[in-house]
């Protein structure tokens, strides 16, 4: 069965083209993986920029094994 590419702003369609469901899933997966890589470099920055701030106040959110305390 053949279906339309579905648009999305990770990939775009070039024509009138179609493709069979299962390429249109693992593009979806890309999409949803592609954005979830984002938001973890972004949580990364945040937490990185948090600690600067409260290193220049003396005090620190992380245990001595690097991980978050809370």
């Amino acid at each position: 069965m053949k279906l339309p590419v579905l648009r999305s702003r990770c990939r775009q369609s070039q024509g009138p083209e179609t493709v069979d469901l299962h390429t249109q899933l693992e593009s979806i997966l890309d999409c949803v993986w592609r954005a979830e890589k984002m938001w973890r470099l972004e949580d990364r920055i945040s937490i990185a920029l948090r600690d600067e701030r409260l290193a220049g106040t003396g005090t620190s959110r992380r245990d001595p094994k690097g991980q978050m305390s809370l």
